[in-house]
Protein backbone atom coordinates (compact mmCIF):
# COMPACT_ATOMS: atom_id res chain seq x y z
CA UNK A 1 0.00 0.00 0.00
CA UNK A 2 2.86 2.40 0.80
CA UNK A 3 4.45 1.56 -2.55
CA UNK A 4 1.33 2.32 -4.60
CA UNK A 5 2.03 5.29 -6.94
CA UNK A 6 -1.69 6.06 -7.15
CA UNK A 7 -1.30 8.18 -4.01
CA UNK A 8 1.26 10.28 -5.84
CA UNK A 9 -1.04 10.90 -8.84
CA UNK A 10 0.59 8.23 -11.02
CA UNK A 11 -0.57 4.95 -12.59
CA UNK A 12 1.47 1.76 -12.94
CA UNK A 13 1.05 -0.39 -16.05
CA UNK A 14 3.13 -3.55 -15.91
CA UNK A 15 6.67 -2.25 -15.29
CA UNK A 16 6.07 1.32 -16.42
CA UNK A 17 4.60 4.30 -14.48
CA UNK A 18 2.60 7.04 -16.21
CA UNK A 19 0.96 10.31 -15.10
CA UNK A 20 -2.63 9.74 -13.99
CA UNK A 21 -5.76 11.76 -14.58
CA UNK A 22 -6.41 12.03 -10.83
CA UNK A 23 -4.85 14.39 -8.28
CA UNK A 24 -2.28 12.88 -5.93
CA UNK A 25 -2.90 13.00 -2.18
CA UNK A 26 0.80 12.86 -1.22
CA UNK A 27 3.49 15.35 -2.28
CA UNK A 28 6.70 14.16 -3.93
CA UNK A 29 8.95 15.01 -0.94
CA UNK A 30 6.86 12.94 1.49
CA UNK A 31 6.67 10.09 -1.05
CA UNK A 32 10.44 10.02 -1.55
CA UNK A 33 11.06 10.00 2.21
CA UNK A 34 8.62 7.10 2.66
CA UNK A 35 10.26 5.09 -0.15
CA UNK A 36 13.69 5.71 1.36
CA UNK A 37 12.55 4.38 4.75
CA UNK A 38 10.92 1.35 3.13
CA UNK A 39 14.11 0.57 1.20
CA UNK A 40 16.14 0.73 4.41
CA UNK A 41 13.75 -1.63 6.20
CA UNK A 42 13.88 -4.27 3.46
CA UNK A 43 17.61 -4.83 3.91
CA UNK A 44 19.54 -6.18 6.84
CA UNK A 45 18.36 -7.84 10.04
CA UNK A 46 14.67 -8.53 9.30
CA UNK A 47 15.32 -10.26 5.97
CA UNK A 48 18.18 -12.24 7.51
CA UNK A 49 15.89 -13.54 10.27
CA UNK A 50 13.27 -14.64 7.77
CA UNK A 51 15.75 -16.57 5.61
CA UNK A 52 17.22 -18.29 8.64
CA UNK A 53 13.92 -19.35 10.19
CA UNK A 54 14.71 -22.61 12.02
CA UNK A 55 12.71 -25.82 11.75
CA UNK A 56 11.35 -26.70 15.18
CA UNK A 57 11.76 -30.50 15.05
CA UNK A 58 15.17 -30.75 13.41
CA UNK A 59 16.95 -33.94 14.44
CA UNK A 60 14.01 -35.75 16.05
CA UNK A 61 11.85 -36.77 13.04
CA UNK A 62 12.35 -40.24 11.51
CA UNK A 63 10.46 -42.61 9.23
CA UNK A 64 9.74 -46.27 10.01
CA UNK A 65 13.10 -47.26 8.48
CA UNK A 66 14.91 -45.00 10.97
CA UNK A 67 15.80 -42.52 8.22
CA UNK A 68 16.03 -39.00 9.57
CA UNK A 69 13.98 -36.16 8.08
CA UNK A 70 16.09 -33.09 7.38
CA UNK A 71 14.79 -29.53 7.06
CA UNK A 72 14.68 -28.31 3.45
CA UNK A 73 13.01 -25.43 1.68
CA UNK A 74 12.03 -24.12 -1.72
CA UNK A 75 11.27 -20.62 -2.96
CA UNK A 76 8.63 -19.44 -5.37
CA UNK A 77 7.58 -15.88 -6.23
CA UNK A 78 9.59 -14.55 -3.32
CA UNK A 79 7.97 -16.92 -0.77
CA UNK A 80 9.93 -19.51 1.16
CA UNK A 81 8.32 -22.92 1.82
CA UNK A 82 9.74 -25.17 4.54
CA UNK A 83 9.66 -28.97 4.44
CA UNK A 84 10.97 -32.00 6.26
CA UNK A 85 12.52 -34.33 3.66
CA UNK A 86 13.60 -37.92 4.24
CA UNK A 87 17.34 -38.46 3.92
CA UNK A 88 16.58 -41.71 2.11
CA UNK A 89 15.13 -39.56 -0.67
CA UNK A 90 17.97 -37.03 -0.55
CA UNK A 91 20.58 -39.81 -0.85
CA UNK A 92 18.39 -41.76 -3.32
CA UNK A 93 18.42 -44.93 -1.24
CA UNK A 94 15.58 -47.37 -0.75
CA UNK A 95 12.91 -45.91 1.51
CA UNK A 96 9.92 -47.43 3.36
CA UNK A 97 6.29 -46.55 2.73
CA UNK A 98 6.47 -43.12 4.34
CA UNK A 99 6.04 -39.64 2.85
CA UNK A 100 9.19 -38.41 1.15
CA UNK A 101 8.58 -34.77 1.97
CA UNK A 102 6.21 -33.15 4.47
CA UNK A 103 5.27 -29.44 4.77
CA UNK A 104 6.98 -28.29 7.96
CA UNK A 105 4.33 -25.81 9.21
CA UNK A 106 1.54 -28.41 8.87
CA UNK A 107 3.53 -31.09 10.68
CA UNK A 108 4.61 -28.75 13.49
CA UNK A 109 1.04 -27.55 13.98
CA UNK A 110 -0.35 -31.10 14.00
CA UNK A 111 2.20 -32.38 16.54
CA UNK A 112 1.73 -29.36 18.78
CA UNK A 113 -2.07 -29.62 18.76
CA UNK A 114 -1.92 -33.36 19.45
CA UNK A 115 0.29 -32.82 22.52
CA UNK A 116 -2.02 -30.08 23.78
CA UNK A 117 -5.05 -32.34 23.29
CA UNK A 118 -3.24 -35.06 25.26
CA UNK A 119 -2.62 -32.65 28.14
CA UNK A 120 -6.19 -31.36 27.95
CA UNK A 121 -7.79 -34.84 28.08
CA UNK A 122 -7.77 -35.91 31.78
CA UNK A 123 -8.75 -39.51 31.06
CA UNK A 124 -5.95 -40.00 28.54
CA UNK A 125 -3.32 -38.17 30.59
CA UNK A 126 -4.17 -39.93 33.86
CA UNK A 127 -4.36 -43.33 32.19
CA UNK A 128 -0.79 -42.99 30.95
CA UNK A 129 0.49 -41.66 34.28
CA UNK A 130 -1.29 -44.26 36.38
CA UNK A 131 0.02 -47.07 34.19
CA UNK A 132 3.54 -45.70 34.55
CA UNK A 133 3.67 -44.65 38.21
CA UNK A 134 2.89 -48.01 39.77
CA UNK A 135 5.91 -48.11 42.07
CA UNK A 136 4.39 -48.28 45.56
CA UNK A 137 7.57 -46.91 47.11
CA UNK A 138 7.20 -43.71 45.09
CA UNK A 139 3.41 -43.65 44.93
CA UNK A 140 2.07 -40.08 44.66
CA UNK A 141 -0.16 -38.53 47.29
CA UNK A 142 -3.93 -38.47 46.89
CA UNK A 143 -3.88 -34.89 45.60
CA UNK A 144 -1.15 -35.50 43.03
CA UNK A 145 -3.32 -36.52 40.06
CA UNK A 146 -5.89 -33.70 40.48
CA UNK A 147 -2.99 -31.24 40.64
CA UNK A 148 -1.51 -32.66 37.44
CA UNK A 149 -4.86 -32.33 35.63
CA UNK A 150 -5.29 -28.75 36.86
CA UNK A 151 -1.79 -27.68 35.86
CA UNK A 152 -2.03 -29.39 32.48
CA UNK A 153 -5.28 -27.53 31.77
CA UNK A 154 -3.63 -24.24 32.77
CA UNK A 155 -0.70 -25.03 30.49
CA UNK A 156 -3.05 -25.53 27.52
CA UNK A 157 -5.08 -22.43 28.33
CA UNK A 158 -1.98 -20.23 28.54
CA UNK A 159 -0.30 -21.77 25.49
CA UNK A 160 -1.05 -19.08 22.88
CA UNK A 161 -0.15 -16.08 25.10
CA UNK A 162 3.20 -17.69 26.02
CA UNK A 163 6.28 -16.34 24.22
CA UNK A 164 7.35 -18.41 21.21
CA UNK A 165 10.75 -19.34 22.76
CA UNK A 166 8.94 -20.77 25.82
CA UNK A 167 6.63 -22.85 23.63
CA UNK A 168 9.56 -24.15 21.59
CA UNK A 169 11.47 -25.02 24.77
CA UNK A 170 8.54 -27.02 26.13
CA UNK A 171 8.07 -29.01 22.91
CA UNK A 172 11.76 -29.81 22.57
CA UNK A 173 11.90 -30.88 26.22
CA UNK A 174 8.93 -33.27 26.17
CA UNK A 175 9.32 -34.81 22.68
CA UNK A 176 11.73 -37.73 22.48
CA UNK A 177 11.11 -38.67 18.85
CA UNK A 178 8.55 -38.25 16.05
CA UNK A 179 8.07 -41.26 13.77
CA UNK A 180 6.28 -40.63 10.47
CA UNK A 181 4.50 -43.74 9.21
CA UNK A 182 2.34 -44.36 6.16
CA UNK A 183 -0.95 -43.17 7.70
CA UNK A 184 -0.13 -41.76 11.12
CA UNK A 185 2.46 -39.89 13.13
CA UNK A 186 3.75 -41.41 16.36
CA UNK A 187 4.81 -38.85 18.97
CA UNK A 188 6.99 -40.28 21.74
CA UNK A 189 6.84 -38.18 24.89
CA UNK A 190 9.16 -38.02 27.90
CA UNK A 191 6.99 -38.41 31.00
CA UNK A 192 9.71 -37.08 33.27
CA UNK A 193 9.96 -33.88 31.23
CA UNK A 194 6.18 -33.44 31.19
CA UNK A 195 5.98 -33.82 34.97
CA UNK A 196 8.89 -31.43 35.41
CA UNK A 197 7.31 -28.81 33.17
CA UNK A 198 3.94 -29.12 34.95
CA UNK A 199 5.20 -29.36 38.54
CA UNK A 200 8.29 -27.18 38.34
CA UNK A 201 10.15 -27.00 41.65
CA UNK A 202 7.16 -28.36 43.63
CA UNK A 203 8.68 -30.53 46.42
CA UNK A 204 5.57 -32.71 46.55
CA UNK A 205 6.32 -34.11 43.15
CA UNK A 206 10.06 -34.64 43.46
CA UNK A 207 9.81 -38.33 44.34
CA UNK A 208 7.44 -39.01 41.49
CA UNK A 209 9.61 -37.13 39.02
CA UNK A 210 12.64 -39.12 40.13
CA UNK A 211 10.77 -42.39 39.60
CA UNK A 212 9.49 -41.27 36.19
CA UNK A 213 13.04 -40.96 34.86
CA UNK A 214 13.25 -44.75 34.71
CA UNK A 215 9.85 -45.34 33.12
CA UNK A 216 9.06 -46.03 29.43
CA UNK A 217 8.37 -43.29 26.93
CA UNK A 218 4.66 -42.58 26.40
CA UNK A 219 3.37 -42.61 22.83
CA UNK A 220 0.42 -40.83 21.25
CA UNK A 221 -0.58 -41.03 17.60
CA UNK A 222 -2.01 -38.61 15.09
CA UNK A 223 -3.54 -40.02 11.86
CA UNK A 224 -3.01 -38.00 8.68
CA UNK A 225 -3.34 -38.10 4.92
CA UNK A 226 -0.43 -36.99 2.78
CA UNK A 227 -1.71 -35.86 -0.61
CA UNK A 228 -0.02 -34.51 -3.71
CA UNK A 229 -1.82 -31.67 -5.48
CA UNK A 230 0.15 -30.82 -8.59
CA UNK A 231 3.52 -29.69 -7.33
CA UNK A 232 2.13 -28.75 -3.93
CA UNK A 233 2.04 -31.02 -0.88
CA UNK A 234 -0.71 -31.04 1.70
CA UNK A 235 -0.89 -32.72 5.08
CA UNK A 236 -4.48 -33.40 6.15
CA UNK A 237 -4.60 -34.17 9.85
CA UNK A 238 -7.31 -36.42 11.26
CA UNK A 239 -8.71 -36.08 14.75
CA UNK A 240 -7.10 -38.75 16.97
CA UNK A 241 -7.89 -37.37 20.40
CA UNK A 242 -10.07 -39.38 22.73
CA UNK A 243 -13.61 -38.18 22.07
CA UNK A 244 -14.49 -35.34 24.38
CA UNK A 245 -17.88 -34.70 25.95
CA UNK A 246 -19.01 -32.48 23.07
CA UNK A 247 -18.28 -35.05 20.35
CA UNK A 248 -19.92 -37.79 22.41
CA UNK A 249 -23.01 -35.61 22.84
CA UNK A 250 -23.17 -35.13 19.06
CA UNK A 251 -23.06 -38.91 18.57
CA UNK A 252 -25.75 -39.52 21.19
CA UNK A 253 -27.96 -36.78 19.73
CA UNK A 254 -27.67 -38.37 16.29
CA UNK A 255 -28.59 -41.79 17.74
CA UNK A 256 -31.62 -40.31 19.52
CA UNK A 257 -32.84 -38.60 16.32
CA UNK A 258 -32.39 -41.76 14.25
CA UNK A 259 -34.32 -43.85 16.78
CA UNK A 260 -37.07 -41.23 17.00
CA UNK A 261 -37.53 -41.27 13.22
CA UNK A 262 -37.49 -45.08 13.14
CA UNK A 263 -40.11 -45.28 15.90
CA UNK A 264 -42.41 -42.93 13.98
CA UNK A 265 -42.21 -45.27 11.00
CA UNK A 266 -42.89 -48.35 13.17
CA UNK A 267 -45.88 -46.62 14.79
CA UNK A 268 -47.34 -45.80 11.39
CA UNK A 269 -47.00 -42.05 11.84
CA UNK A 270 -44.84 -41.89 8.72
CA UNK A 271 -44.51 -44.22 5.75
CA UNK A 272 -40.74 -43.91 5.36
CA UNK A 273 -37.78 -41.65 6.10
CA UNK A 274 -38.47 -39.52 3.03
CA UNK A 275 -41.95 -38.86 4.41
CA UNK A 276 -40.42 -37.55 7.65
CA UNK A 277 -37.91 -35.44 5.70
CA UNK A 278 -40.73 -33.75 3.75
CA UNK A 279 -42.98 -33.25 6.77
CA UNK A 280 -40.31 -31.86 9.11
CA UNK A 281 -38.42 -29.99 6.39
CA UNK A 282 -35.06 -31.40 7.51
CA UNK A 283 -31.83 -31.85 5.57
CA UNK A 284 -32.25 -35.00 3.50
CA UNK A 285 -28.55 -35.89 3.16
CA UNK A 286 -27.92 -35.54 6.90
CA UNK A 287 -31.03 -37.55 7.83
CA UNK A 288 -30.15 -40.40 5.46
CA UNK A 289 -26.56 -40.33 6.70
CA UNK A 290 -27.38 -40.80 10.41
CA UNK A 291 -30.49 -42.99 10.04
CA UNK A 292 -28.47 -46.27 10.28
CA UNK A 293 -27.72 -45.30 13.91
CA UNK A 294 -31.29 -46.40 14.70
CA UNK A 295 -30.09 -49.99 14.37
CA UNK A 296 -27.31 -49.80 16.96
CA UNK A 297 -27.64 -52.49 19.61
CA UNK A 298 -28.35 -51.49 23.24
CA UNK A 299 -24.90 -52.73 24.28
CA UNK A 300 -23.21 -50.56 21.62
CA UNK A 301 -25.12 -47.50 22.80
CA UNK A 302 -24.26 -48.33 26.40
CA UNK A 303 -20.56 -48.46 25.50
CA UNK A 304 -20.77 -44.95 24.05
CA UNK A 305 -22.51 -43.72 27.20
CA UNK A 306 -20.00 -45.28 29.61
CA UNK A 307 -16.65 -44.62 27.93
CA UNK A 308 -14.75 -41.91 26.08
CA UNK A 309 -14.64 -43.97 22.89
CA UNK A 310 -11.82 -43.39 20.43
CA UNK A 311 -13.78 -42.72 17.23
CA UNK A 312 -15.82 -40.06 15.50
CA UNK A 313 -19.39 -40.02 14.21
CA UNK A 314 -18.02 -40.58 10.70
CA UNK A 315 -16.08 -43.66 11.82
CA UNK A 316 -19.13 -45.03 13.65
CA UNK A 317 -21.31 -44.66 10.56
CA UNK A 318 -18.76 -46.40 8.36
CA UNK A 319 -19.83 -49.87 9.48
CA UNK A 320 -23.06 -50.71 11.33
CA UNK A 321 -24.03 -54.35 10.70
CA UNK A 322 -27.74 -55.11 11.04
CA UNK A 323 -26.95 -58.11 13.26
CA UNK A 324 -26.35 -56.92 16.81
CA UNK A 325 -23.90 -59.77 17.49
CA UNK A 326 -21.57 -58.37 14.80
CA UNK A 327 -21.59 -54.82 16.15
CA UNK A 328 -18.45 -53.87 18.08
CA UNK A 329 -17.69 -50.48 19.59
CA UNK A 330 -13.91 -49.95 20.06
CA UNK A 331 -13.01 -49.00 23.62
CA UNK A 332 -10.03 -46.82 24.50
CA UNK A 333 -6.76 -48.49 25.39
CA UNK A 334 -6.86 -46.87 28.83
CA UNK A 335 -10.47 -46.86 30.12
CA UNK A 336 -10.73 -45.63 33.70
CA UNK A 337 -13.20 -47.50 35.87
Amino acid sequence: MLRNPLYLGLIRHKTEIYPGEHVGVIDRVTWDKAQSLLNQNTHGQRRKERSAQPSLFTGIIFDVGDNRYSPTHSSKNGCRYRYYTSRAVIHKTKRPDSPARIPAPSLEKAVTERILSFLNAPSELLAVLKDSLLDEENAPSSGFYPAIVERAAKMVKSWKPRPAPDRDHFLKAVIDRIVVQAEHIEIRLRLAAILHELLGPDPAGQGVQAAAKFLPIASVTCPFKHTDSGRALRLVIANDRVSNDRSRQLILRAIALARYWYQRIVDGEAKCLNDIICRDDIDASHAKKIFPLAFLSPSSTQSILRFNTDFTLKALLANIPMEWSRQTIPLPLHSLE
